[in-house]
C-alpha cells in the first residue's frame, strides 16, 4: 500500500472494486473544484457524467463508466469509505500539470495559433491520466511520468508560437522601415514562407526562416549602400576630372569646333562619296546574287516557281531602292 493512502474494503468483487475506485476519482476531483460534489449530489448519473465532463475535459468512456456507476445505489457507509481514500502525489501533481496544458491550450487558440497538435497532446495525455487513476484506485502502482512529458510538450508548443510570432512581428517591422530602392524580392519570398510555416503549426521552422529573411534584409541594406557608394566616388572622380582638366577639354572642344567649321566640306564630301561607293558595292552584290537565282531556276531547275518569284520581287525591290539613292547622293556631292 503506497504512503498516504486509507486502505480500501478488499473483499468487493472485482466489478464493485472499479466502480467504487472510478466513483472515488469523481469525488477527489469535485473536492478540487467548488460546488462539484453538491452537483454530483443533486443531479445522479447525468450531472456526474456532465461534472466528468466538465472536470476531466473528456467524453469518452470513462464518462460513461462513471454515469452508469453513479447511478446504483451505494452505502452510505460505503461512501464515506471512499470518501477517506486520498490519492497520491504523483496523481495530485498530474492532474495540476493537466491544468495548465489545458490552459496553454486555450491561450493557443484564443491567439489564433494552430492547436491542432496541442489537442492531440493534451487528449493523450488525459487519456493516459485516467489509466493510471484507476489504476491506482484498485491498489496498483500508477505512472504519471507519461502525463507530465506531454504536458511539457505542449508548454513548449505554446512557447515556440509566441516566439515565432514574435519573430515574424519583428521582421514586419523591419521590412517597414526599408527604404523603397532596396530590392527585396527575396525578402518578400522568405517572409511569406515563414508566415507559410507558422499557420501550418511549424513553430520552429517558422522562426528560423523569419530569421533568415531578417539577416537578408540587412544584406539589402548593405548591397544598397554598397552600390550607392560606388556610384558616388564615380561621380566624385568625373567631377574632380573635370575640374582639374576643364581647361583642357575646353581647347579640345574649340579645337575640333573650328576644325569640322574649316573642313566641314571636305569631311561631308568624303561622307557622301563613301555611302555612294557602299550603295554601289551592294548593288553589285545584288545582282550576282540575282543572276544566280535565275541560273538555278532557269539551267539547274533547283528552285520551284514561287520561291523564285519572291526572292526574284525581293532582290529587285532593293535594287530599285539603292537605284534611287544613288542620284540623289550624286546630286548632293556636285552641289558641295
Amino acid at each position: 500500500m503506497a504512503p498516504g493512502k486509507t486502505k480500501v474494503n478488499k473483499g468487493l468483487t472485482s466489478s464493485s472494486r472499479m466502480q467504487r475506485a472510478i466513483i472515488i476519482t469523481l469525488f477527489a476531483l469535485s473536492l478540487l473544484f467548488p460546488g462539484g460534489a453538491y452537483a454530483a449530489g443533486e443531479g445522479g448519473g447525468a450531472n456526474m457524467r456532465a461534472i466528468c465532463i466538465n472536470y476531466l475535459n473528456t467524453t469518452g468512456a470513462l464518462a460513461e463508466i462513471i454515469s452508469a456507476a453513479s447511478a446504483q445505489s451505494v452505502e452510505e457507509s460505503e461512501i464515506d469509505d471512499m470518501m477517506n481514500y486520498t490519492h497520491g502525489e504523483g496523481y495530485r501533481d498530474a492532474l495540476v500539470e493537466l491544468q495548465r496544458a489545458n490552459a496553454s491550450v486555450a491561450r493557443m487558440r484564443a491567439s489564433g495559433f494552430y492547436a491542432r497538435q496541442a489537442d492531440d497532446l493534451y487528449a493523450i495525455g488525459e487519456q493516459w491520466f485516467e489509466g493510471q487513476a484507476a489504476l491506482e484506485l484498485s491498489g496498483g502502482r500508477p505512472s504519471f511520468t507519461f502525463v507530465f512529458d506531454k504536458t511539457q510538450e505542449i508548454r513548449n508548443l505554446e512557447r515556440q508560437a509566441y516566439s515565432a510570432n514574435d519573430e515574424l512581428g519583428a521582421l514586419d517591422l523591419r521590412i517597414s522601415e526599408v527604404g523603397q530602392n532596396i530590392d527585396l524580392s527575396d525578402v518578400k519570398r522568405l517572409q511569406a514562407q515563414a508566415k507559410k510555416e507558422f499557420s501550418d503549426g511549424r513553430f520552429n521552422e517558422a522562426q528560423r526562416v523569419a530569421r533568415q529573411a531578417y539577416e537578408a534584409v540587412n544584406d539589402a541594406e548593405a548591397e544598397a549602400a554598397h552600390s550607392q557608394t560606388v556610384v558616388e566616388i564615380a561621380r566624385r572622380n568625373i567631377e574632380n576630372f573635370i575640374e582639374e582638366n576643364w581647361k583642357t577639354m575646353l581647347a579640345i572642344a574649340l579645337t575640333a569646333g573650328v576644325l569640322f567649321f574649316l573642313f566641314q566640306k571636305r569631311i561631308r564630301y568624303h561622307l557622301i562619296e563613301s555611302r555612294i561607293r557602299s550603295l554601289a558595292g551592294e548593288r553589285a552584290v545584288l545582282e550576282m546574287m540575282l543572276q544566280n537565282l535565275q541560273k538555278e531556276y532557269f539551267q539547274h531547275g533547283k528552285l520551284n516557281e514561287m520561291s523564285y518569284h519572291i526572292k526574284t520581287k525581293k532582290y529587285g525591290d532593293l535594287i530599285r531602292s539603292i537605284n534611287r539613292q544613288l542620284p540623289l547622293l550624286k546630286e548632293e556631292l556636285k552641289r558641295i
